[in-house]
């Protein structure tokens, strides 16, 4: 078994606090230095930290680029997501009817620093004004997965942040309003908070709040997290700046709540623990049944085994192959397991990035079935992780899979003499019952 090493953490100096409006200002003005993170309140559902992924830190509905350029920047916590308002977008592994089963009360909050403003819409309960809003988080329609017979009742609702104000709507069959519009300048990184209660959005600037909208005529409204930062459509609004933090509880949370969470500045909300390796890896041990070629001479390194050479507790694959080269290798369990959730940790020469991979797929089968994927993403690349900025560290959890045969994708990101990717951990950790349905 090889030693546990602690969870990598980066800390990042605060950026300064804003002060979008003067009844938030005494509060801004005495949330100074926060030194601790703070507990993430309770029923959070979806949780996109924004460090360098689109990981979900609540459940298991992580969430992917696809192609449309979404890049990373420096955020109010750690790292942010940057949409250049290009429709830029980040797609989350969300069912509608997951979205439909967080109605009657719930909150969105996060941290949003916009570049650009959002175009007038008098607050209402019909109409579509707000079709080309800057979603950072788009409203579902509330006819999608709707069970028959419901098909008009309900209407998801979203967010709008401009440099002009906030915008939260809602969008169901020719409804797409602002069901409550503040206007108020916002500038630099501002803690944006909708709460939702009987149908009436409240918005929150920077702790405090600021504007009481109207209520929905729909029978029911619910929380939307499935398309972020734009829905891909032109005419529909894009969202242009930074976000960071963006969480969805599936209650509204206190004044209290909210006020704590800006307070906690740059220290945000508390992560979840992500060690190297874990004492719970459903993988240790397991038989490779096939690899790409390897630069060592086992590729069960990755999932506990010793003596690997050349390097003890790394499986390096093979060099001098092309640039995009995909490394893979194929492993199987004594018995079938149930997955939960994933553990990577990786490295690359400190010098040129060398040993490194840009893009990271893990799929799972029964015996006798197909491969389906359960987890992949992009990896920024140099990794930006541990004291040298060289390691990377990943533990996503993953919609629960019942299996015994897996299989993983690397690609490889530059070419040369030491190009093969180097992967130290794979770990699979069992299904917590907890998040089956993907809510505690």
């Amino acid at each position: 078994m090889k030693a546990i090493r602690q969870r990598l953490s980066r800390s990042r100096s605060r950026l300064g606090i804003p002060q979008a409006l003067c009844i938030a200002c005494a509060l801004a003005a005495g949330a100074a230095q926060a030194q601790e993170c703070i507990p993430t309140p309770s029923g959070a559902v979806y949780w996109l930290a924004g460090e360098r992924n689109f990981d979900d830190l609540a459940g298991f509905h992580n969430g992917q680029d696809v192609g449309s350029g979404v890049t990373f920047a420096a955020g109010e916590v750690g790292d942010a997501v940057h949409f250049d308002g290009n429709m830029q977008r980040i797609y989350t592994d969300t069912a509608y009817a997951e979205e439909r089963a967080v109605r009657t009360a719930f909150t969105i909050e996060f941290w949003a620093q916009p570049t650009a403003s959002m175009p007038s819409c008098e607050e209402s309960n019909s109409g579509g004004c707000a079709l080309s809003m800057p979603w950072a988080v788009f409203p579902e329609h509330g006819a999608n997965s709707a069970p028959p017979g419901e098909e008009n009742l309900a209407a998801g609702i979203g967010v709008a942040v401009g440099t002009n104000g906030v915008c939260a709507g809602e969008h169901s069959a020719n409804l797409l309003p602002c069901l409550s519009r503040l206007d108020a300048p916002i500038s630099g990184w501002t803690h944006v908070a909708v709460v939702v209660e009987n149908k009436i959005p409240r918005i929150y600037l920077n702790g405090v709040l600021a504007h009481t909208g109207i209520a929905s005529d729909r029978e029911f409204v619910f929380a939307s997290w499935t398309v972020l930062g734009s829905v891909g459509i032109s005419g529909y609004g894009d969202y242009v700046g930074e976000l960071d933090e963006l969480t969805i509880y599936d209650r509204a949370l206190g004044d209290d709540e909210i006020a704590n969470l800006f307070a906690a500045g740059s220290a945000g909300k508390c992560k979840p623990d992500c060690a190297v390796e874990r004492t719970d890896d459903l993988w240790q041990g397991a038989e490779v049944t096939a690899n790409t070629p390897l630069e060592s001479d086992r590729a069960d390194c990755m999932f506990g085994a010793t003596d690997c050479a050349p390097e003890p507790t790394t499986t390096l694959f093979a060099d001098g192959l092309p640039d995009g080269t995909v490394h893979s290798v194929e492993w199987q369990t004594a018995t079938p397991v149930t997955l939960g959730s994933l553990g990577l940790y990786a490295l690359h020469e400190s010098v040129d990035a060398e040993r490194s991979f840009r893009h990271v797929l893990v799929q799972a089968r029964e015996i006798g079935g197909d491969f389906a994927t359960i987890y992949e993403s992009n990896v920024v690349v140099p990794y930006g992780q541990g004291t040298q900025g060289h390691e990377l560290l990943r533990c996503p959890r993953v919609r629960p899979v019942h299996a015994q045969q897996f299989r993983a994708e690397f690609v490889q990101n530059g070419e040369g003499a030491s190009s093969g990717p180097r992967v130290a951990e794979l770990d699979g950790i069992v299904h917590d019952p907890i998040f089956a349905d993907g809510f505690e």
